[in-house]
């Protein structure tokens, strides 16, 4: 019975679907409702209870979701205001604070926690 699933199943509109949810990603946007997001944070939990406790992991994992979380929104939110307003508003500089961020975040949690 599972077999038949998989012989009959459509890969090209798997593959479709599953790039729609890549795409974002590529482009540094993450959202809630990305199960590929979620996915990943969850792999990179379980990678990291090879070293770590699951208190740690998981407050690491957390707490880099809401980095990128809030980073995609700050961003749309400086572009939302800066085409409505007219001002000329530089929302790439959301992304290298948030990689800096995430890379202080990872020191803290691999030297100090």
């Amino acid at each position: 019975m599972p077999m038949d699933i998989l012989m009959n199943m459509d890969y090209g509109a798997f593959l479709k679907v599953l790039f729609s949810y890549v795409k974002p990603l590529l482009k540094f946007r993450f959202y809630f409702f990305n199960p590929l997001f979620w996915v990943l944070l969850l792999l990179l939990m379980l990678a990291l209870l090879q070293k770590w406790t699951v208190k740690k992991s998981f407050y690491f994992c957390s707490l880099l979701a809401i980095i990128l979380l809030f980073t995609t929104k700050m961003e749309w939110q400086l572009l939302h205001s800066a085409s409505s307003s007219g001002s000329i508003i530089d929302a790439t500089v959301v992304k290298p604070l948030s990689l800096i961020a995430v890379s202080m975040l990872t020191l803290i949690f691999i030297f100090l926690v």
